[in-house]
């Protein structure tokens, strides 16, 4: 995940580097550690701004999308079979019914 410049700044921990509003965090070889990226994408108390914030690459997004489709996909499917199996059921149920409600009906018939 890349990180994108909000408000200039320079990076003390990056032999002064000037960054701008705009700009890719970090440049070159530089590698801040996590509680630098941290601070940075934070509000500073002093200057109440944020610095740095992420940013999605193209990799990134095509890989969130295929697991929030997949994701989709198999919430689909688990649909689809618990209707198919409600509809199953309650379809066994009918035929279980079946016997008795002809036997009611017999009967009935049979009182008359």
């Amino acid at each position: 995940m890349g990180y994108k410049v909000k408000n200039k700044f320079k990076d003390k921990f990056d032999n002064n580097t000037l960054y701008n509003a705009g700009d890719d965090y970090p440049k070159g070889d530089y590698k801040p550690t996590e509680k630098r990226i941290d601070e940075l994408s934070k509000e500073h108390s002093s200057y109440k701004r944020v610095f740095i914030e992420k940013v999605e690459t193209d990799e990134e997004i095509a890989k969130r999308e295929a697991e929030e489709t997949a994701i989709a996909e198999q919430k689909a499917k688990e649909e689809a079979e618990a209707k198919a199996k409600a509809k199953a059921d309650s379809k066994e149920i009918e035929e279980v019914n079946k016997p008795a409600a002809k036997k009611q009906v017999k009967d009935s018939n049979n009182k008359e």
